[in-house]
């Protein structure tokens, strides 16, 4: 290894799935900052953390505990060609 960072996930679809967790989050809570911080009351984890998430910069530990916090499938947050119907997703 070089030392050099491998990019496994691209920055567009790093938006993109970010976008699906501010969908999910609109939908439970509404818009606003309200709504995010009851997200992130719900994850038991700060307002500023989860600020960040939506802002691109999330991991895979917390696309697994978003999905099992809200009982959805993982796939719906990386497969984001798939048509967003509101509660269509859930486990």
């Amino acid at each position: 290894m070089t030392g050099r960072k491998i990019k496994v996930i691209s920055d567009e679809r790093k938006k993109k799935v970010a976008e699906r967790v501010k969908m999910l989050r609109i939908e439970m809570f509404g818009e606003g900052k309200g709504a995010q911080i009851a997200m992130a009351r719900l994850l038991n984890i700060p307002y500023t953390t989860y600020r960040g998430y939506e802002a691109n910069r999330f991991n895979i530990d917390f696309l697994i505990l978003l999905a099992k916090k809200t009982n959805r499938d993982i796939s719906w947050f990386l497969c984001y060609e798939m048509k967003f119907v509101p509660g269509f997703h859930k486990k």
